[in-house]
């Protein structure tokens, strides 16, 4: 039976798009590429319990995620597991909260719709924040012996937030970065100063964590 050349190119048409819907649809089994949370998204106030990690790195979530030209993420799923079902569990849920940069085109650099692996730890446990104590007022000032003099209250003190990255040594990975200004510019270039001063002396934690910063009057 001889089969039109018209029929046999529709056929043909038809398998293509099935293979290229089915592509969209699941992960490829090739490497995928590196997800990058867009920098208007900040991680740790939208997924507080979670960081963002090297995909190489033990014990990892790693979640594969397909984004579109917009840097939409969709078709979440878990590619390899922890071994935490609340890891696992927390990093499904965190990535659709967030916005991705999308694969750009050779050529013309249009963003294009791609497969990508989003990599996932446990955030390490906030500092205490720790004010050093008060200095006491100089004799004969007469400062300390009023009752009932004005303070200034601690919620109306400067305060900023600062984000570290820092490797086992203590030591500064990447730039400190502002992630809650106080207000004042001053004042948070301040605190990024001090937070970069400190590079050598975070030991005993590996990753990323929130530094605060208040000014103590």
């Amino acid at each position: 039976m001889r089969v039109s050349p018209y029929v046999a190119a529709v056929c043909l048409c038809l398998t293509l798009q099935a293979e290229a819907a089915g592509a969209q649809n699941s992960p490829p089994t090739s490497a995928l590429t590196r997800a990058r949370v867009a920098p208007t998204y900040n991680v740790s106030s939208r997924c507080p319990e979670l960081r963002q990690a090297d995909p190489e790195e033990a014990g990892t979530a790693l979640v594969a995620l397909y984004v579109g030209p917009t840097g939409v993420p969709s078709r979440v799923s878990l590619r390899t597991s922890s071994g935490s079902d609340t890891l696992d569990n927390a990093a499904l849920n965190c990535v659709p909260k967030l916005r991705f940069l999308p694969t750009t085109r050779l050529g013309d650099a249009t963003a294009v719709a791609s497969w990508q692996l989003s990599a996932w730890k446990a955030a390490p446990p906030a500092r205490e924040e720790i004010s050093p104590p008060a200095a006491a007022p100089p004799p004969g000032s007469g400062q300390g012996s009023k009752r009932g003099a004005a303070t200034t209250p601690a919620s109306a003190l400067p305060f900023a937030e600062v984000r570290l990255c820092v490797d086992d040594g203590g030591r500064l990975t990447q730039e400190p970065q502002l992630t809650r200004s106080s207000g004042d510019t001053r004042f948070d270039a301040a605190a990024l100063s001090i937070a970069k001063a400190g590079s050598g002396s975070y030991r005993g934690v590996s990753g990323c964590l929130q530094l605060a910063i208040r000014s103590e009057k």
